[in-house]
């Protein structure tokens, strides 16, 4: 009996000891790819940005406050959330009071977020991106600083932190932006559409089309697109704010007349010498692709990627957690996978046919608003051209 209850207080020793091995790790293994430097991350290279970037999309707030402060990092994302909570706090008082203290988070939050007189928004084009930059839009990638807006992105080849604010300041782009003829080694690059808003009464839900191009020593030239959604219902002040609405593709009732949505892709070769012929290409989004889209304020979902894309997070799934929400019921463009040299050089989405309503917010809150189905065409989002 009693070597029994040693060799159990052997084995929990043991097991314990296990955990903290694993535990330790694990926190190893996040130091080596992603680290903090002031007040924004830096990763390794653009290999592990992407794990990441794939991986936080999927976080709900908790998982990412607690990933968070593991780092002691705060993102744009949790500045443009704590704007927010104040908004509520501003919302229970006098119209004097909502007003004054609405001018002053114009000034406390200039910059994370960009305003109009009766609304505002966040100064980022995307949900991942506002996890993964500071609440100023930076983010270091290898030696590279990436600077993050609402309606593009810039890259800062080898140069300091100090360097990237003042390049970003004076309106100058370093070494890469999305004019270039082909994207270059090691680089993310974006190409973000205009918002399409459709007003109903006192409601409105908008929608922009996204597309991106990124390479890395690991993952090559590879390609996705997203469609990025948000829906908003005017206060009793007259100020747009974030509400839930529920989404769905739009199925005629007559037969055979559906609307398959699809992204219509041109590609290009490093020398700019691909065939005409061969430079096209047409991928049909998944049926499901709105799936589980509903009591959502913002998303941000990919519709297509590349094969090359395809699978897991590697390491930053297993830190990072979450249910990878936005790579999601995606569909794959399979057409040049394989080739070392073949990118996207532009995307346009079509027939993207939405039905759409802004769920209601309790008796005192916003009311249901069905929206007729409505359409999205896309225009063309040139990338490195």
């Amino acid at each position: 009996m009693k070597n029994n209850f040693y060799l159990l207080i052997i084995t929990f020793t043991i097991m314990a000891s296990s955990c903290k091995k694993q535990e330790s790790s694990t926190k190893d293994k996040i130091k080596q790819d992603v680290r903090l430097e002031g007040d924004h991350l830096a990763f390794k290279d653009y290999s592990t940005f992407f794990d990441y970037y794939k991986a936080v999309g999927g976080m709900n707030k908790i998982e990412r406050q607690r990933w968070e402060k593991s780092l002691n990092f705060t993102s744009m994302r949790t500045a443009y959330e704590r704007f927010n909570d104040e908004l509520d706090e501003l919302e229970k008082g006098s119209k004097e009071n909502y007003f004054n203290g609405f001018s002053n988070l114009k000034v406390k939050y200039n910059g994370t977020l960009l305003f109009t007189e009766n609304s505002y928004r966040i100064n980022n084009s995307g949900i991942s991106e506002a996890i993964l930059t500071n609440k100023d839009g930076f983010v270091k990638v290898g030696e590279d600083y990436l600077h993050f807006r609402e309606k593009e992105m810039t890259t800062y080849k080898e140069v300091s932190f100090q360097e990237a604010q003042q390049l970003s300041k004076s309106k100058l782009i370093s070494t890469e932006n999305l004019n270039l003829v082909v994207p270059t080694r090691n680089s993310f690059t974006s190409a973000i559409g205009e918002w399409n808003i459709i007003n109903k009464e006192r409601g409105r839900v908008l929608f922009r089309n996204k597309a991106y191009n990124l390479n890395s020593d690991a993952l090559g030239y590879q390609s996705f697109a997203a469609l990025e959604g948000r829906a908003e219902h005017l206060n009793i002040f007259g100020t747009w704010r974030s509400v839930s609405m529920a989404l769905s593709i739009y199925k005629s009732p007559i037969p055979d007349r559906g609307y398959a949505p699809e992204v219509d892709i041109t590609y290009q070769n490093l020398a700019n010498t691909l065939p005409r012929r061969e430079s096209s290409g047409v991928v049909e989004l998944k049926p499901n692709f709105f799936d589980g889209l509903h009591n959502v304020e913002h998303f941000d979902r990919v519709m297509c990627i590349t094969k090359g894309l395809e699978g897991n997070t590697g390491s930053a799934g297993t830190i990072v957690g979450g249910s990878n929400s936005q790579f999601l019921n995606y569909a794959i463009d399979a057409k040049y996978f394989g080739s070392t040299d073949i990118y996207w050089k532009s995307v346009y989405m079509s027939k993207i046919k939405i039905s759409a309503f802004i769920q209601p917010g309790g008796v005192l809150g916003n009311p249901e608003i069905v929206f007729d189905p409505f359409s999205l065409y896309g225009r063309s989002l040139v990338q490195n051209q």
